[in-house]
């Protein structure tokens, strides 16, 4: 039975206060009979009728009752019927527990509205409605979280807010993307509907992440340059995941078949691919970058009278900076193990000719086992004490790793070519595991239906950040093992030619996708393009240099280039895109997936 409509913001007191009474008062005794209402009401378990109407009408009587309160004329008792209305969360929380298991299916339905009492202006108006929301997040992820917990009969139940995001995905398809600045806008907003489509069945918005290798084109999923409804696209192919790998971490369940066709789909040679090759780069470093990886590390566990961090340009491969207040928890663990390895390792007595092979080997053999404690920890979610250990002991591998690196290339004779190639790599590859140790801590706090979106937000902005720097240094290892150039080496003054000059570093296309997925405040007025003024620049000395030399000038820069996408970013997709299915809520949520992959795929093609 539909409740009526409140009345007027501005009816009588005594109006307003009558129907809010009839209201609670229909709600508590909707508690009493739920065994054998919930049939008459259209519902097909006493728990989804709770979830999904009862639930529902208490927090709207809740939030129509405070809004009362702040009136001048306000009736005498309604202070009072706000608190007998909040007793009523109390019951809920009660009813949730004791149903456990059995309330499975309404999780989507209870999620929802809990979400929406989350974000309700008056929360703060009684301690009992934030302990309430406190144990209803905690009740669901005790006993019934998990992503497989959101499907029934084969598919995953529906919500009206995943209907609506749907449509306005849909939507996207009529943007006019004409400029390259139009372009990122809708990456950005295919992106967030994703999310928010994802969160509106109950799915934690992460599930799903852009892969850190939608850039390599040997490791990205295939469901973003194969025809739709293709072998390849489905199972995958060699080591690229193919759609039906979403099923599986969307929490579905893949039959046999599938799951034999997506083995030996892995086992499949993929053609070589036909688009040109990324020009590869290394890095290199000298004993100053060493000093300034020190400092870094001085300042974050504050010893030394460090008081700020180095200069950027003196820390090649800076990891991505956290949180001061999260740093400030772990400053005395960090503190505390430095000291002790500088008294036992004294790296400022250093001396560039001693015999140190047995200090090296003392040391790598802490590594082996810092990485191993850091791995093993890093892996087990649950544990908020694993968790901090993790990340202290990739706080100390990248302290005993510089200290390697100052022992590589400070010795005389000088390192060989291979032994400092060496050095090189195995030092991002502890950078690598210390970012991805401080994500695995993020993803569980992004993971706590407790914890605030703001956090939320922010835990996920890191882990797009060190994602990004990842990628880059795992390119840096490929162009070490190629002999490719560094990008900063040392000591080059050479004016540049071109369009050579644009940066010292060319941002990857992750990080240019980073970028308009978590934009954040430019370090310089926004009315400067940086990149443009340098190409400017470039121009008018060729320029110079051709007049001088007789010769044809070159053509000046375009001060907004656009790259020839047209409007095909907006409607359109991988190949044969039409014949995705799109009945179920699986299929819709498959094509916002495919879809929103493959518009960020298209980032190489913009111009930034």
């Amino acid at each position: 039975m539909a409740s009526p409509e409140p009345p007027a913001s501005d009816a009588a007191p005594d109006v307003v206060y009558t129907y809010w009474f009839n209201r609670v008062d229909q709600i508590e005794w909707a508690f009493i009979g739920m065994d054998y209402e919930y049939e008459n009401e259209g519902y097909t378990s006493v728990q989804l009728y709770f979830a999904d109407k009862i639930y529902k009408d208490m927090i709207e009587a809740i939030g129509g009752i405070s809004t009362q309160i702040a009136r001048n004329d306000a009736h005498d008792g309604i202070q009072g019927l706000f608190h007998q209305a909040i007793q009523l969360l109390g019951q809920s929380l009660e009813f949730a527990k004791e149903a456990g298991d059995s309330l499975k299916a309404s999780v989507p339905a209870l999620r929802e509205h809990l979400n929406k009492l989350t974000n309700a202006p008056f929360i703060s108006l009684a301690k009992e409605i934030t302990e309430h929301i406190l144990g209803m997040y905690s009740l669901i992820d005790e006993h019934i979280s998990g992503a497989e917990q959101v499907w029934s009969g084969g598919d995953i139940t529906s919500t009206k807010e995943f209907e609506d995001t749907t449509k306005e995905f849909q939507s996207l398809t009529r943007w006019k993307a004409e400029h390259d600045s139009t372009r990122r806008t809708l990456i950005a907003r295919s992106h967030s509907l994703l999310q928010q489509a994802l969160e509106s069945l109950g799915l934690n918005s992460n599930l799903v992440q852009v892969p850190t290798t939608l850039f390599d084109s040997e490791k990205r999923p295939t469901y973003v340059d194969y025809p739709c409804g293709s072998d390849e696209f489905l199972y995958g192919l060699g080591r690229r995941p193919g759609v039906l790998s979403l099923k599986e971490q969307l929490g579905g369940t893949l039959t046999d078949d599938e799951k034999a066709q997506i083995h030996e789909a892995s086992n499949r040679q993929a053609p070589a691919p036909a688009a040109i090759a990324p020009v590869l780069q290394s890095y290199t470093m000298n004993i100053d970058n060493v000093e300034a990886d020190f400092e870094d590390l001085y300042n974050d566990a504050q010893i030394l009278d460090v008081k700020k961090k180095p200069d950027l340009a003196r820390l090649v491969t800076p990891t991505y900076e956290n949180r001061q207040d999260t740093m400030a928890k772990y400053k005395k663990d960090f503190r505390a193990k430095l000291k002790i390895y500088r008294r036992k390792f004294k790296p400022e007595e250093f001396n560039p000719t001693a015999d140190y092979t047995q200090l090296v080997i003392d040391i790598d053999t802490e590594i082996m086992l810092l990485r191993d404690e850091a791995v093993t920890k890093g892996a087990r979610l649950t544990s908020n004490n694993a968790l901090k250990e993790a990340r202290v002991a990739a706080f100390k591998l990248k302290y005993l790793r510089t200290l390697l690196v100052k022992l590589a290339l400070g010795a005389e004779p000088p390192p060989t070519a291979a032994e400092k190639t060496q050095a090189l790599w195995d030092r991002l590859d502890d950078w690598i595991l210390y970012e991805t140790t401080w994500n695995q801590a993020d993803q569980k706090l992004i993971n706590d239906q407790r914890i605030r979106a703001v956090n939320k937000d922010f835990a996920n902005s890191s882990i797009m950040g060190r994602n990004a720097n990842i990628a880059r240094w795992r390119g840096f290892q490929d162009g070490l093992d190629n002999g490719a150039p560094p990008f900063n080496t040392p000591g080059v003054d050479e004016e540049p030619e071109g369009d050579a000059g644009d940066d010292d570093v060319p941002p990857s296309a992750w990080d240019l996708l980073s970028a308009i997925l978590e934009p954040s405040l430019p370090s310089r007025t926004v009315y400067v393009n940086e990149r443009f003024e340098q190409r400017r620049e470039n121009f008018w000395r060729a320029a110079s240099r051709a007049r001088a030399l007789n010769r044809p000038a070159p053509d000046e820069p375009d001060p907004r280039p656009q790259s020839t996408l047209g409007n095909s970013l907006a409607d359109g997709g991988p190949p044969d895109l039409d014949e995705l299915p799109f009945d179920t809520v699986y299929d819709k949520l498959v094509l916002m997936i495919v879809v929103t992959h493959w518009r960020c795929l298209q980032v190489e093609k913009l111009y930034f």
